[in-house]
């Protein structure tokens, strides 16, 4: 999702965390519930100087025709990728 240009959920965030501190601890250190439940919300706290959460709002009809030419390349490319992956009609 992050390769498109889409911010990750807090759910997926927090299944990344937990690979990674679970590679990085391993099982001994790191408990197998992952992190906290508010994991998430509190980091952005705690670096809340460096740090943002915002929410997309849809573009306006300008902006969404001044695509640019790398950005349309890029997005057939990926949904071409789906298609040979998945196989939809």
């Amino acid at each position: 999702m992050g390769a498109c240009g889409f911010p990750l959920s807090h759910r997926c965030l927090k299944k990344h965390v937990n690979r990674i501190a679970h590679a990085w601890l391993g099982s001994t250190k790191f408990p197998d519930k992952g992190v906290g439940k508010n994991w998430t919300a509190r980091f952005i706290l705690r670096l809340s100087d460096r740090l943002k959460m915002a929410d997309s709002c849809p573009l306006e009809d300008k902006r969404g025709h001044a695509v640019n030419p790398h950005a349309d390349t890029h997005y057939w490319g990926e949904l071409g990728r789906s298609f040979e992956k998945y196989k939809f009609k």
